[in-house]
C-alpha cells in the first residue's frame, strides 16, 4: 500500500477495538484508539485522523451522532470521512447517522472484510483492503 492513513476508532468496547486494528494494522494504517466521546473529540484534535470510526453508543456526555455534526461542521475537519461503526441497524438509525454527515454506516456485528472495503473506498485505496488478509 503506498500511502497508509491515520484512522481513529471512537469506541468504548476494548473486543471492538481489538476487531478494528486487526483489520486495519496488516495494510499499515496507523489506530488511534478513544473509549469515549470527550476522548474521541481530543484525539480528532490532537491527530487530525485521515478517517474516523465511530460507535454510537458510549458512556459520556456525547455519542457518535453528535461526534460526526461537531467534525462535519468543522471546517477544517469537514472533510475527514467518517464511519458510523454502531448495533443501531433501524432505518431511522442509519438516517440520523447520515444526517449527521456520516460517509458511511456499518452496522455490529460486521465482518473485518466489510469494514476493509468501507476504509479502502474511502481512504481511496479502492478494493486493496477489501482482498487482503
Amino acid at each position: 500500500m503506498n500511502n497508509p492513513g491515520k484512522i481513529l476508532v471512537v469506541e468504548d468496547r476494548p473486543e471492538i477495538r481489538l476487531l478494528v486494528a486487526m483489520a486495519v494494522k496488516p495494510f499499515g494504517h496507523t489506530l488511534i484508539e478513544a473509549d469515549s466521546g470527550k476522548a474521541g473529540l481530543a484525539a480528532i484534535h490532537l491527530h487530525r485522523p485521515d478517517l474516523i470510526l465511530l460507535d454510537v453508543m458510549m458512556p459520556g456526555e456525547i455519542n457518535g451522532f453528535g461526534i460526526c455534526r461537531i467534525v462535519k461542521q468543522d471546517p477544517e475537519l469537514r472533510d475527514t470521512p467518517v464511519v458510523m461503526m454502531t448495533a443501531l441497524a433501524q432505518a431511522s438509525d442509519i438516517e440520523e447517522g447520515m444526517a449527521a454527515g456520516a460517509d458511511d454506516y456499518i452496522v455490529k456485528p460486521f465482518s473485518l472484510v466489510a469494514l476493509r472495503s468501507i476504509i479502502g473506498r474511502l481512504l481511496g485505496r479502492s478494493g486493496e483492503e477489501a482482498g487482503r488478509p
